[in-house]
């Protein structure tokens, strides 16, 4: 696959018309929120988990 690097959105694929490149990095910016939410849940699991340990390892 070619890239082509403009200026700061990064990499996009190159040859895209300008509508096609909008849909392109409506649909980067969801994937990214997306990978966001995943990655902050799993910090606040890992977080409630090890407060629960320390819970259960005081009393």
């Amino acid at each position: 696959m070619v890239h082509a690097v403009s200026g700061r959105e990064g990499a996009t694929p190159a040859g895209l018309s300008p509508e096609e490149k909008l849909a392109f990095l409506k649909r980067r910016r969801g994937r990214n929120i997306a990978l966001l939410v995943v990655l902050v849940g799993l910090v606040a699991l890992f977080y409630l988990i090890t407060l629960a340990k320390i819970a259960s390892s005081e009393g």
